[in-house]
């Protein structure tokens, strides 16, 4: 799937998110991450297969988001579109 056609997903799921610019940040095995106005990643998985592992990731993070508190944790959101399934969350600046 080329980038605009994800762009145009995310226009179509969440019309009043407003795309100032964008830019791939990351191309896998499994999945495509592009990152929108310099603030949230979504990550499309290459094949619905992948986005097994999305569920297994969102779920984990969600048990343990309320115990940890030296970091933070990202919020994933899924979407779907049609049989395109993808994740967003907001950017956690931190240090390596």
């Amino acid at each position: 799937m080329l980038d605009m056609q994800q762009i145009e997903i995310i226009n179509k799921i969440l019309p009043n998110f407003k795309i100032k610019n964008y830019e791939i940040i990351n191309t896998g095995a499994n999945s495509v991450a592009i990152m929108v106005n310099n603030e949230y990643v979504f990550r499309f998985p290459l094949d619905k297969s992948n986005f097994d592992s999305y569920l297994k990731e969102k779920k984990i993070l969600d048990i343990i988001s309320p115990y940890i508190k030296s970091t933070q944790i990202p919020k994933l959101d899924i979407y779907q579109y049609e049989d395109i399934y993808f994740t967003q969350h907001k950017i956690i600046q931190g240090v390596d």
